[in-house]
């Protein structure tokens, strides 16, 4: 299964499983992680970092929002929001002026 915005799903379900040492299985993980984590997690990042609605982003890919998305989805799994928010506020902060920068050059090109 692909989420055409964020990536495959699959993929990020099991890297999110890698990071979270989730080494059982069982249908309420499994739906959790997939219908509600992840997707939620991805939706929180792409705000917080600036990564527009209408941009296909594969959250996969190594990089910033790949480090970020996974420990968040870290950080939710262990019901830390909070400490997230306070521990990755510089790589999100980094993050988000790198996407301002690619937002303001969409702009510029007439993508937008």
């Amino acid at each position: 299964m692909t989420d055409e915005r964020n990536g495959k799903l699959e993929t990020l379900v099991g890297q999110v499983k890698d990071k979270c040492k989730i080494t059982w299985e069982d249908e309420t993980t499994e739906r959790v992680l997939k219908e509600e984590l992840v997707p939620s997690a991805c939706s929180i990042v792409r705000f917080k970092i600036g990564i527009p609605d209408d941009v296909g982003f594969d959250f996969t890919e190594p990089g910033i929002e790949h480090r970020i998305l996974i420990n968040y989805c870290f950080y939710a799994w262990h019901d830390a929001e909070d400490d997230f928010e306070r521990n990755y506020a510089a790589d999100i902060a980094h993050a988000r002026r790198l996407w301002e920068v690619r937002n303001d050059a969409r702009q510029q090109e007439g993508v937008a």
